[in-house]
């Protein structure tokens, strides 16, 4: 049994964005050593801890104690203790992870929790990407012995990447790894920590994915006299599977909440009470329109008749509708204010007269491009509804969530990343090659594979795509989560890549449809009114 030092301890708490006072230190090293798994009892007290719902960072003794007492509480009556069965982490307090190449493993990094950052931050934004997808590459078994043929075909040998620098007086055909760029207009380039080289892409075979200036991708070709790199093949860097990531982790919290992903048998646990629960997500919910409300009416009226004949308890286990903005159907200017609280006022009573809904569910309400939130206009991460708007909605609903864009979620166990944003159009109006449609007609699987890939919500330039510099990090994907929400105000679809469920709910007043996942078997279904 290894027991948990206080140093161990603090930095766990730090995750979480708490501080441990010198008694509550004692307290949870005491506590922790005493059991089997010091650990794991460590991190069940930190969630205890943020389950307390103060806004105090700072951890004494009493507040340890009574978290240890808790899960004291809980094991003694039979319940389990592995946690709520829904999480919603705010992007603005995600942690940041820095790769460690020579310890191999992940380490905290410092964030600087600026909205308006200064030069250094926006060159840190493509390091950052970049270093995150070079040391998930180099993991791949297919990276370690210098041949190339692979990346036409997967049961070849390995590929040598060649950094930029040495293109130069190469002979034959090389990898590179780059940042697709357009210093000049018309030129396009690959860039890497090494330096940059003009490309040509006239004659390039691809892959499936939207490749568009911002994205990181693996060209295969010659480098010829000219100075130039000519092309023949162009891929995204493969995805990892989330196992062989999050193994490198260590106990460090890369999802959100300042708490590490949960144990095999946290998880288990979850999952066993998972049998019935459902997550509705709706998109597009026009709180401004009178037929988008009796839409949306009309589809709680069907959950609460369910709910109602299931009785509480069974609701409380296990059902959660998340609502995606945008919230209006037109942009709304700052002196309508009044009118937008009006709005939330009307939904929070439409759910109140949902009686077993308003007591026993949970509603997670997530901003889209055009709600009025604090924030630089289409630049993500975007902050939740402002209080302003939203007092009356939590005075009137028991169990209501306001998330960030994009917002990450635990729900039963699982991961979920949501986000709405409208990247199909983004992505498409600024690819500079065509899709590979011989490959997948589909957009919705190319955009897919293009954000898992690229272990990115936005991997567009962000002179075309803005983010918040600093925050570039609550975009990233460190590993691939359980289900990824990509709401926008396209066609529904749903697909499965590298383990992951990927799915657009649609617009509720066009296509009268939303999606319901369902945590046990990780998948979605699709319904309609």
């Amino acid at each position: 049994m290894s027991q948990l030092g206080a140093k161990q301890a603090s930095q766990l708490f730090r995750l979480h964005g708490l501080s441990l006072r010198p008694d509550g230190l004692a307290a949870v090293v005491g506590a922790a050593n005493q059991s089997p798994e010091p650990l794991e009892l460590a991190r069940q007290i930190v969630e205890q801890v943020r389950a307390q719902r103060t806004a105090d960072r700072m951890v004494d003794g009493r507040r340890v104690a009574a978290a240890v007492g808790a899960l004291r509480g809980g094991a003694a009556a039979g319940r389990p203790t592995a946690g709520p069965v829904l999480e919603v982490f705010d992007a603005f307090e995600l942690p940041r992870l820095r790769y460690d190449a020579a310890q191999r493993t992940y380490a905290a990094a410092p964030v600087a929790r600026a909205m308006h950052a200064g030069a250094d931050a926006q060159r840190d934004v493509y390091a950052g990407r970049y270093a995150l997808v070079r040391q998930r590459l180099l993991r791949n078994a297919q990276f370690k012995r210098p041949a190339l043929e692979q990346l036409r075909a997967p049961s070849g040998g390995a590929v040598q990447l060649t950094d930029i620098e040495a293109l130069q007086g190469s002979v034959g055909r090389q990898c590179v790894l780059g940042l697709l760029c357009e210093p000049v207009e018309g030129e396009y380039h690959l860039e890497d920590p090494t330096g940059m080289v003009p490309i040509n892409l006239s004659r390039a075979e691809t892959k499936e994915g939207l490749f568009t200036l911002g994205c990181l991708v693996l060209a295969e070709g010659v480098h010829s006299r000219a100075g130039v790199f000519d092309v023949h093949f162009l891929c995204f860097p493969p995805a990892e599977p989330r196992e062989r990531t999050r193994a490198l982790l260590d106990g460090l919290c890369a999802f959100g909440g300042g708490a590490p992903a949960h144990s095999d048998d946290a998880r288990a646990q979850l999952l066993a009470r998972a049998d019935d629960a459902m997550m509705v997500v709706v998109s597009d919910c026009w709180l401004d329109r009178d037929d988008a409300l009796a839409a949306l009416g009309r589809l709680l009226d069907g959950y609460e008749a369910v709910a109602a004949s299931c009785g509480d308890g069974d609701v409380s286990r296990g059902l959660a509708f998340v609502l995606c903005g945008n919230f209006t159907a037109q942009p709304l200017p700052c002196a309508e204010m009044h009118g937008v609280r009006a709005l939330f006022d009307r939904l929070g009573d439409m759910i109140r007269a949902r009686p077993t809904l308003a007591a026993h569910a949970h509603f997670v309400l997530l901003p889209g491009p055009r709600d009025l939130v604090l924030g630089a206009g289409e630049a993500l991460p975007r902050s939740r509804l402002p209080r302003v708007f939203t007092r009356g909605l939590e005075e009137r609903v028991a169990h209501v969530h306001f998330a960030s864009c994009p917002a990450r979620m635990r729900f039963f166990g699982r991961e979920l990343v949501l986000v709405r944003d409208d990247l199909v159009v983004h992505m498409r109006r600024n690819a500079i090659v065509e899709p590979a449609v011989q490959l997948s007609a589909e957009m919705s699987e190319h955009l897919v594979k293009t954000v898992v890939d690229q272990a990115h919500l936005r991997p567009a330039i962000v002179s075309e795509h803005p983010v918040h510099w600093s925050y570039d990090h609550a975009l990233q994907l460190p590993y691939t989560p359980d289900a990824l929400v990509l709401a926008d105000a396209n066609a529904f679809y749903e697909c499965t890549y590298a383990g992951c469920v990927a799915f657009n709910p649609g617009t509720l007043l066009a296509e009268h449809s939303w999606m319901v996942y369902r945590p046990g078997p990780n998948s979605v279904e699709f319904s309609k009114l």
